[in-house]
């Protein structure tokens, strides 16, 4: 229950997920019963779920074409809800969006960012130009 909420996201990624769900329905017409329909959008192409790595195997690959350090999607998360603290988002919205069952269970997580003098966005400035 806690991993399914609703979150805001940029037209361009409305744009991607419109284009992935008209891949997966001529995926869907090419192979027929083959198709394995789980009704995902991020898929194999036969409709299976990737594999845990698939995510930080396309971020590594995203990453090194741009240049940028290599990051994985749990760090993704992490930077995530670090910009979120120090932009003074309340630590319960914080726990909402990450999908914690407690706000002490974000507390516990993050509580050493909170009172740690170096800034997320000011590394991410520093660490994260494209060569």
């Amino acid at each position: 229950k806690n991993s399914i909420r609703r979150i805001k996201v940029p037209p361009l990624v409305l744009n991607e997920l419109e284009n992935r769900r008209l891949q997966v329905n001529l995926d869907k017409l090419r192979l027929g019963d083959i198709y394995e329909d789980n009704g995902y959008i991020s898929c194999q192409k036969n409709g299976r779920p990737h594999s845990m790595s698939a995510m930080n195997i396309a971020l590594t690959k995203l990453c090194k074409r741009n240049g940028i350090p290599v990051i994985s999607v749990h760090s993704l998360r992490h930077m995530y809800a670090t910009i979120l603290i120090e932009k003074s988002v309340p630590l319960s919205q914080i726990s909402a969006l990450l999908g914690h069952s407690s706000i002490s269970t974000t507390f516990e997580y993050y509580c050493g960012i909170i009172n740690d003098d170096e800034n997320i966005i000011a590394f991410m400035n520093n660490k994260f130009i494209p060569v």
